[in-house]
């Protein structure tokens, strides 16, 4: 039988030796042979503010601590192209196995920022760190070029154009999310009842920050068998999507991860957390990186972001 993997399996990288030209292809390799394997690492010494993250959670709880009717107002319209808006309590079912999902969401793209008076500076903030996030996210995306061995260290950047120049975006799915799980009393409980279901993220990679309550289980190696994923303090936790897994051939690993109910110590405390996901360009034909034999035929990003999208709302 197999050795089964345990929580703190997830491993922690120091990126700050991406600062030295010398360095960086050693760090390179070692996320690229992460990717491989896991499909989850953490990041530290990333230089994206800590104060900043702590600001954006006080002023997503401010807002999540409205009244509904208030953040109904800014709901996020069922079945709407629009990337933009309030997501209430299961308007989003990431695995149709299960009975609901309980979290609230607020997001937005570059080109669908809302204005919103209340809390104060709310908006603002999250700017702030979307646009820290997507330079966090071209270095990474770099790192991916150089430990792959590609003839142009940049390709993956170059087809994220989007990413660093938001006024470019279109179709391409680029999104930032605040999320709010509410807490529960163990009488609410049921078996049916997740934070968020099953799933794998799908584009090229997400940047995840949050809080110390914990609560997210990661695939292992072992198919159906999750582990815990311990929040390691000021680190950015960072995944692969099933795009960049389809660009790779599967050489990187898209790995499936949920949210629970099934630990009182956690689940009887709200938990946040701000995922960022990060797309190609809408035009960007994803294909083969090897050109030999792919294992799946070119697509689209904006069509394969809007399938995906439609399946979950």
């Amino acid at each position: 039988m197999a050795n089964l993997p345990s929580e703190n399996t997830i491993p922690i990288i120091d990126f700050s030796p991406y600062q030295s030209e010398d360095k960086r292809v050693a760090l390179s390799e070692t996320i690229c042979n992460t990717l491989r394997t896991t499909g989850f690492f953490h990041l530290v010494n990333h230089g994206v503010s800590h104060d900043l993250v702590e600001e954006v959670f006080q002023k997503s709880r401010d807002f999540f601590n409205m009244p509904l009717e208030y953040k109904m107002g800014y709901l996020r319209p069922q079945g709407s192209v629009s990337l933009t808006g309030y997501n209430k309590i299961d308007q989003e079912r990431l695995d149709p196995a299960v009975k609901m999902e309980v979290r609230e969401a607020f997001d937005f793209i570059p080109t669908q920022v809302p204005h919103i008076e209340r809390p104060p500076g709310f908006i603002d903030t999250l700017v702030k760190l979307d646009l820290a996030s997507r330079d966090l996210a071209l270095k990474v995306l770099h790192c991916f070029a150089i430990g792959l061995g590609l003839p142009d260290e940049h390709y993956f950047t170059k087809a994220h154009q989007a990413v660093a120049h938001p006024e470019l975006e279109s179709d391409s799915g680029n999104l930032f999310r605040t999320l709010y799980y509410p807490p529960f009393t163990p009488s609410q409980i049921d078996s049916g009842i997740v934070r968020c279901g099953t799933h794998s993220d799908y584009g090229s990679i997400t940047l995840l920050f949050q809080d110390d309550v914990g609560g997210l289980e990661v695939e292992s190696s072992v198919k159906g068998v999750f582990v815990p994923v311990t929040p390691v303090p000021t680190a950015v936790l960072i995944n692969i999507g099933d795009l960049m897994a389809r660009w790779t051939d599967d050489e990187f690993r898209s790995t499936r991860h949920r949210v629970l109910l099934n630990d009182p110590q956690r689940f009887t405390k709200a938990r946040q957390s701000i995922p960022i996901f990060i797309n190609p360009d809408g035009h960007t034909v994803i294909a083969s990186l090897n050109g030999k034999s792919p294992k799946y035929p070119p697509i689209l990003t904006r069509d394969y972001i809007m399938q995906r999208y439609a399946e979950t709302y």
